[in-house]
């Protein structure tokens, strides 16, 4: 059985972040798919789209392309330390949560299984 709800595809340029991320969300027994930068993300997105149940990432572009491909599927956004008005640029984007950076692998676990839709519940 294919766990949609499992995947997470993960786009940050910060490959400690990434690989922070990945064995958070392994440990939770969600799989992580890592993407370098937005373009990368776009691509695993289109291939894997059907399999992906939630998004992170940082950048809006990357954001408003991925609606495009799929319009219904959750994201989350990551705001690096410094981006301040990250809330005021993503307002109106339907947002499923914010997790600012850096976060815990607890804070990750949470947001992640607050957002994340039941499995089978693939739009």
């Amino acid at each position: 059985p294919s766990r949609i709800a499992g995947t997470v595809l993960v786009v940050d340029d910060e490959e400690m972040i990434r690989n922070f991320t990945r064995s958070a969300l392994e440990q939770f027994g969600y799989t992580a798919l890592l993407a370098r930068d937005g373009k990368e993300g776009l691509r695993m997105f289109q291939e894997r789209s059907a399999e992906i149940g939630l998004v992170l990432l940082d950048e809006l572009e990357t954001l408003e392309r991925i609606r495009e491909i799929r319009p219904g599927v959750p994201v989350i956004v990551c705001p690096g330390s410094g981006d301040t008005d990250v809330e005021a640029r993503f307002a109106g984007k339907d947002i499923a949560g914010f997790l600012p950076k850096p976060y815990t692998a607890g804070q990750l676990a949470r947001k992640v299984k607050e957002c994340m839709p039941p499995a089978g519940a693939a739009d």
